[in-house]
C-alpha cells in the first residue's frame, strides 16, 4: 500500500496567502517548506542508516530553508562561512569531510588511482558502487513532502486568522 496524498483546494491556500504581508507570508513558507525538506531529510538519513548501519555520516545531511521564503533544500553539506564551519565542527567533528565522502557514496566513482612516482606499485584502486541513497529519498518522498508542504501553509493561515 502506497502513499494516498492528501487533496487540498488550491485556490482556497491562494487567497488565504494573499491576504498576508511580506513578512508573515515569508514566515508562513519558511516554517512549511522547513517541515516538507525534513520529510526528504529523514528518508535520506533512514536510507543511508540502513546501507551502513553503525556509521554517523548522515549527520552531514542538512535541511534548510532559503532565506526568502520561496523554498528549501536538503543537502550534503559544502562550503559555509568560517563562523557557521567552526559551529558545525564543534557539534558534529569533521562535517565537510563526511560531505565529501556522503557525496562519493552516493554518486559512485570511476578507476580510482594512486598519484605518486610509482604507478606500479602504488596502483589501481578500484571502483566505488553508487548507492543512491540520497536520490532514492528525494523520488520516494517527493509528493509526501509537498502534500506536508501544503498541510503546513494551511495550518499556518487558519492559526494566524484566529
Amino acid at each position: 500500500m502506497g502513499y494516498q496524498g492528501v487533496q487540498i483546494d488550491d485556490r482556497e491556500v491562494q487567497q488565504m496567502l494573499s491576504r498576508l504581508d511580506a513578512k508573515s507570508l515569508r514566515k508562513v513558507t519558511k516554517s512549511a517548506f522547513k517541515q516538507g525538506a525534513g520529510v526528504i531529510l529523514r528518508q535520506a538519513q533512514r536510507n543511508y542508516k540502513a546501507l551502513f548501519p553503525g556509521s554517523d555520516l548522515h549527520c552531514a545531511l542538512v535541511a534548510m530553508p532559503w532565506k526568502s521564503g520561496l523554498g528549501a533544500w536538503v543537502k550534503k553539506l559544502g562550503k559555509r562561512s568560517k563562523k557557521k564551519r567552526d559551529k558545525m565542527r564543534e557539534k558534529y567533528g569533521d562535517v565537510f569531510s563526511r560531505a565529501y565522502v556522503l557525496d562519493i557514496l552516493e554518486r559512485g566513482s570511476g578507476e580510482r588511482q594512486s598519484r605518486g612516482r610509482s604507478q606500479v606499485k602504488l596502483g589501481r584502486r578500484g571502483r566505488v558502487k553508487a548507492y543512491r541513497f540520497f536520490f532514492s529519498a528525494v523520488s520516494s518522498t517527493e509528493r509526501k513532502a509537498l502534500d506536508k508542504v501544503l498541510i503546513a501553509i494551511k495550518k499556518h493561515l487558519e492559526k494566524m486568522s484566529k
